[in-house]
């Protein structure tokens, strides 16, 4: 049982990260038997299975957070870029629809600029 159950959880992805969502908890099986009291199967060769996937998935994890952060990263200084170019553009704008520098006075503090 313990080799089928490897070899499907070897070609099912999600099955694998199925397996690595239980963490640490136990996996156990609900058997009913008419007219007997249920019994609780505790699935250890799926606890085995899912051990041995967090080993190898923990590196995967790290290498995964890294390159998500280096996204956010990237992501915040594009925007950060956008908003200042775009407040650029506002205030150039702003300046040449002015045609008389007492006009000036009349605008938001965010358009006069320097």
């Amino acid at each position: 049982m313990k080799k089928a159950a490897r070899a499907k959880y070897a070609q099912w992805e999600e099955g694998q990260k199925i397996l690595l969502l239980t963490r640490d908890a136990k996996l156990i099986h609900l058997m009913k038997i008419r007219g007997k009291p249920s019994v609780f199967h505790r699935f250890r060769h799926l606890e085995e299975i899912r051990d041995s996937y967090k080993a190898n998935d923990m590196e995967d994890a790290v290498e995964q957070i890294d390159r998500a952060f280096d996204v956010k990263v990237v992501k915040q200084e594009a925007w950060e870029a956008t908003k200042e170019e775009t407040l650029k553009l506002s205030m150039k704008n702003a300046r040449q629809e002015i045609q008389y520098p007492h006009q000036i006075n009349h605008l938001p503090d965010i358009y006069r600029g320097p």
